[in-house]
């Protein structure tokens, strides 16, 4: 996610580890540790588990003009109701209030991608929040694209993380 927030101006994502505290305000708090709730952000995207499955949802800030609310674009590899309602549930309990958007959420499914296999839930997680990130449309000839995916997927957080230790060890300037 942090890849894909580096590749789009005004994208705030969600830790997903929020998901594992009890209380609502460590959730609040952990969700928006990477700045999330940031006003400046038009989007803002999670991934998270389901047993062992991961879900994702985009959250767009933006106000409907016809229904006067933001909308939530909700994802389930698996496209199982169960899960869609988890992850409403989730949203409505913690993120709708960091965003401050409370009550003012229409939420929406995407289910013009299911899973094929019973691995790559995280790589459609991905590719679906890319993909709406970048109003790309869905073809099912991406299915076929999946082993690529995961490769690139995998190229991209490399880069990432090399990126980010090479700022780190940068040397310190001296001003004087």
């Amino acid at each position: 996610m942090m890849v894909l927030r580096s590749q789009h101006q005004r994208v705030g994502i969600i830790n997903p580890s929020y998901q594992e505290f009890a209380l609502p305000d460590q959730r609040r708090r952990i969700a928006g540790g990477y700045g999330a709730a940031n006003q400046t952000n038009d989007r803002v995207i999670g991934i998270f588990h389901i047993q062992n499955h991961w879900v994702a949802y985009l959250v767009n800030r933006k106000i409907n003009s016809t229904t006067n609310k933001a909308t939530c674009f909700m994802f389930d590899p698996m496209q199982s109701e169960w899960n869609y309602a988890i992850i409403e549930k989730s949203v409505r309990g913690v993120i709708e209030e960091l965003l401050e958007l409370k009550d003012a959420v229409v939420y929406s499914k995407v289910k013009w991608c299911r899973q094929q296999d019973g691995s790559s839930c995280g790589v459609w997680c991905i590719a679906v929040l890319e993909m709406m990130l970048n109003n790309e449309p869905w073809d099912d000839c991406i299915y076929r694209l999946q082993p690529y995916l995961r490769m690139r997927f995998l190229q991209k957080a490399i880069t990432f993380v090399e990126k980010e230790a090479a700022i780190m060890q940068l040397p310190a300037t001296n001003v004087g």
